[in-house]
């Protein structure tokens, strides 16, 4: 145990010397930063890494559905473009429910029927939607327009 406190000692009294001179302290502050260094480069050898991903961990295996995207909740903003006429529909949809505003109007769809807000009340009204067969695209249409 005195050896170790002898050691030790003789440890304080270089630090102490090297401390008196400019170059004892360039030497001292070069010697600790590269300790830490060390230490940092070991522990990051030694210690656990955690879940490494690879790309199969990001593939599902079930197949891409257009049907799912459609079923999922979304928030959409179509602007329609005719004869420089801008017409643009706002707004979210869940499931077979859409709740949109067109023309400063808000509307509510629930499967094929449409209501308008009117003095906040809701009235049946038809559907606001110009062109709305471009609304219901088909797996089958998107792959061949992508193609």
């Amino acid at each position: 145990m005195k050896k170790v406190l002898n050691s030790f000692k003789k440890f304080q009294d270089l630090i102490k010397e090297l401390k008196k001179t400019e170059k004892g302290k360039s030497i001292l502050f070069f010697s600790f930063w590269g300790l830490f260094f060390l230490v940092v480069a070991i522990m990051a050898r030694v210690l656990p890494r955690g879940q490494v991903y690879t790309v199969d961990d990001y593939i599902k295996n079930d197949a891409f559905s257009f049907a799912s995207i459609e079923k999922n909740n979304y928030s959409f903003n179509y602007t329609v473009n005719i004869d420089g006429l801008v017409y643009n529909y706002t707004g979210k949809r869940k499931d077979d429910d859409e709740l949109f505003s067109f023309n400063n109007l808000d509307y509510y769809k629930k499967n094929d029927s449409y209501f308008s807000k009117i003095n906040e009340v809701w009235v049946r009204a038809e559907n606001p939607y110009l062109f709305s067969d471009f609304l219901n695209i088909k797996k089958q249409q998107i792959c061949n327009f992508l193609a």
